[in-house]
Parts: C-alpha cells; sequence; structure tokens
C-alpha cells in the first residue's frame, strides 16, 4: 500500500549473516594463521567420516597448534605433522562453521579450480602450485622422488621439483594439474638471495 515512488529496490550479491554466525570456506590455496606465530597456506580440504580439515607442509605447525581463520575464527589445530623426513600435515578443524570445499583457489586464473582426482602428474607435464602469498603459479615437473636439504631444518624426502614459482607463505599450498588433479602440498624452493621468493627469476626451482 506504500506509494511506489517513495520506495527504491536493489538487488545485492552479498549474503549478510550475524558475524558470530558467518560461514567460511576451508579451500586450497587459501591463507591460514598458525598459534605461533606466522601464516601458511591450505592445500586441500579433507574429510573423514563426519570429521573434516584440510592438509598442509608439516614445518607449518606442530602436533596440537593451533590455527586460526584470516577473520580470526578458530579453525582447529594440527592433528598430525611430519617434518623433517617428509613434510605433510593435517589440521583438524573443530568449527562447524568452516565448510571443506573441493576446491583450489586459482587467483589470478579465475575462480575456484576443482579438485578431481589424485592421478600423478607424468614429467615435462604442467603443474601449478597455489598460495596465499605469490597467488596460482604454473610451470613445469621437472623431477620426482628428490631428496632436499633444508640445512638446519634438516632433510625431506620423496619430494617433487617444479618451475612453477613460489615465495614464503605458500608453503602448504596446493600443488596441482591444471585439470583439478591432486598431487601433494608445497614444501619449499631456492629463493633469490636477500628476497622471499622465486618469481623474479628465469626458472624457478621449486
Amino acid at each position: 500500500g506504500a506509494d511506489a515512488a517513495t520506495i527504491r529496490f536493489e538487488t545485492s550479491t552479498a549474503r549478510p549473516m550475524p558475524a558470530q554466525q558467518a560461514t567460511f570456506d576451508i579451500r586450497g590455496g587459501d591463507q591460514y594463521l598458525i598459534g605461533t606465530g606466522g601464516w601458511c597456506s591450505i592445500g586441500f580440504s579433507v574429510t573423514l567420516g563426519a570429521a573434516n580439515g584440510f592438509v598442509t607442509a608439516g614445518h607449518c605447525g606442530t602436533l596440537n597448534t593451533t590455527v586460526t581463520h584470516p577473520s580470526g575464527q578458530s579453525i582447529g589445530y594440527f592433528a598430525a605433522s611430519v617434518f623433517p623426513g617428509n613434510d605433510y600435515a593435517v589440521v583438524h578443524n573443530t568449527n562447524p562453521q568452516g565448510i571443506p570445499r573441493p576446491w583450489v583457489n586459482a587467483y589470478s586464473y579465475g575462480g575456484n579450480l576443482p579438485i578431481r582426482g589424485d592421478i600423478p602428474a607424468t614429467l615435462n607435464a604442467t603443474i601449478c602450485r597455489s598460495g596465499a602469498r605469490t597467488g596460482a603459479r604454473c610451470g613445469t615437473l621437472v623431477a620426482t622422488g628428490v631428496t632436499v636439504n633444508y640445512g638446519a631444518s634438516g632433510i625431506v624426502n620423496n619430494l617433487s621439483r617444479s618451475s612453477a614459482c613460489v615465495g614464503t607463505g605458500d608453503s602448504g599450498g596446493s600443488f596441482v594439474t591444471p585439470d583439478g588433479q591432486a598431487q601433494g602440498v608445497t614444501s619449499g624452493g631456492s629463493f633469490n638471495a636477500g628476497t622471499t621468493e622465486n618469481c623474479t627469476v628465469g626458472t624457478p626451482i621449486t
């Protein structure tokens, strides 16, 4: 019954909800904060029965280290972590507002890359990694079964080498083929002297 001349309708694409109930995505390549300080990137969301969380790099946190979403909401804790020797971990999500998504953040490539399986990539195939420091970067799978000496941090076995560049904070992020085949999580790389990335060199080693 109101005068139509006094009313303006606008359609919004936002999804407002109470802040204390806001959900968040658990998505490959996104940032998470570590309770002891610093941050890393999500590899892939995972589920086990009713439980869920994500895989990431072991050097990002030790057993029971707490994990927080950039929004400030608690995610959970490191339920398992192996480093050195290997470099992988599982974070258990204890927040029902955290929704595991079968996606990897494609950053500048646009949208989300759906994860379709885990078929191993062949040598010289295109391989990509996604992380919160440098976004999504692609290169070539150069070698598998590589042993890396991280100096004082120890030796890590059975890694893959690629030319997809990396920066600090990308650790733990998604290592994936362009068609969505999960390969593993990001461990590290050879950085430019005095920098924390290798995206400005001709042939990065990651």
